[in-house]
């Protein structure tokens, strides 16, 4: 079998992740439907930056379009319907709760090995007591947030100084003992696990060998194709620790070796899930191909292995926010623009929300990249939906990027 070309990798790439086809034309998704592309690609990361949306509802919107943010909350935080939970997955992350099994190891890892990042601190007897007391208030009062833990609702001895009790949320956080149960403001609200988790959940723990064959599986779905390394970054895992489970998985064979061509004509060892190859053969048939424009943003799923985005695009994501301005190259919070199955450029949009007006501060378009009728109007229509899911009333250009992209978009405004 001759190596598959760079244009098939990039195509099985979008497509398993729900990048390849364009849907602006179909019906507001519902819960099913945003459930049903989570499960598929395994977890929305979470981030705090919020020039505009927050990444979690913008990975989702790249994906379906025009969705109301209350129906992703509403899956997480309610109740009643709660079928996702916050987690660590790719950092901190929304997972699916069919998925929430495979956490109970980590979280076991946790309780009886520590925190490698705050092992001074779990060493100190004061600190163990202050967990505990912690989760006595939380199991008695009812959920609360690290807020609640200043000010005049705790005691304020050397116990009970703010920073030691959020550091003991976190711990408890990460052993499991509590759960995200909701968020106002973006403020994490916590409660004992047992009260939040539905009781149809599946909460038998995994081994640690099923665990890691689960995260091998799922990220080589999601992810379509990518080098045998690459598997591990999908859920932020040691490569060392994940590369006997994936000689496993080949000698088994639900993980098959291939050979692709990368975007500088170098030949590489690759793999595919078995799973993936009915998808694989319509692609090199000529049957499936990408045709979706949109935003992708820092913390999007399809950046997560590491360096792929280099290898096949030709595109290195960059996140520049904790960089000085003076050290920039394009921007403090840029988004990836897909067209069809290719990065063609950077977008850096900022939300005004005092005047409802999508600023789109800079424009850059990737060295080589024609420009043409069509792209502009699916990328002009792509930025206009963009600004909409934010309900921008106005959208204004500043000058800064590649200046003959920006001209030749703004007569589409």
């Amino acid at each position: 079998m001759k190596p598959l070309s760079t244009k098939t990798l990039r195509t099985l790439a979008l497509y398993t992740q729900q990048l390849a086809v364009d849907n602006t034309g179909s019906k507001s998704p519902d819960e099913e439907a945003i459930l049903n592309l989570i499960n598929k690609i395994g977890a929305l990361q979470i981030d705090t930056l919020s020039v505009v949306s927050r990444s979690h509802y913008l990975t989702l919107w790249s994906r379906i379009g025009q969705y109301s943010m209350e129906v992703l909350d509403t899956l997480v935080y309610n109740e009643k319907k709660r079928k996702l939970f916050e987690y660590w997955f790719h950092g901190a992350s929304i997972i699916p709760l069919k998925y929430y099994r495979y956490s109970l190891t980590k979280k076991r890892t946790y309780r009886e090995n520590g925190d490698k990042w705050n092992s001074a601190w779990l060493q100190k007897p004061e600190n163990i007591e202050l967990m505990k007391s912690v989760l006595k208030k939380i199991n008695e009062n009812g959920s609360l947030s690290s807020a609640d833990l200043q000010g005049d609702g705790i005691s304020r001895g050397s116990w009970w100084d703010w920073k030691p009790a959020k550091s003991a949320l976190q711990q408890l956080y990460n052993r499991g003992d509590i759960m995200v149960s909701n968020r106002k403001s973006f403020k994490k609200i916590y409660q004992i696990t047992d009260k939040v988790l539905p009781k149809t959940v599946n909460t038998k723990e995994a081994s640690w060998d099923e665990m890691m064959t689960f995260k091998c599986e799922l990220s080589l779905k999601a992810l379509g194709i990518c080098k045998p390394q690459q598997i591990a970054d999908y859920t932020h895992t040691k490569r060392s620790e994940i590369k006997k489970y994936i000689e496993k998985l080949i000698k088994q064979g639900h993980f098959l070796k291939v050979q692709g061509e990368f975007i500088d004509g170098s030949i590489h060892d690759l793999l595919i899930h078995r799973s993936n190859l009915k998808i694989l053969k319509k692609i090199t048939d000529g049957e499936l191909s990408a045709n979706k424009t949109t935003l992708l943003n820092p913390f999007d799923n399809l950046f997560w292995p590491r360096d792929r985005d280099k290898e096949i695009w030709g595109f290195e994501q960059v996140l520049e926010a904790y960089k000085p301005e003076e050290k920039r190259k394009w921007g403090y919070y840029c988004l990836a623009i897909l067209y069809h199955d290719q990065l063609i450029g950077r977008i850096e949009p900022k939300l005004d929300r005092s005047s409802n007006t999508m600023i789109i501060k800079s424009v850059f378009l990737e060295d080589g990249v024609k420009i043409t009728d069509k792209m502009l109007n699916s990328v002009s229509d792509c930025i206009k939906r963009f600004s909409s899911f934010h309900n921008a009333k106005t959208i204004r250009f500043e000058s800064n990027g590649t200046k003959k992209f920006i001209a030749a978009l703004r007569p589409y405004f």
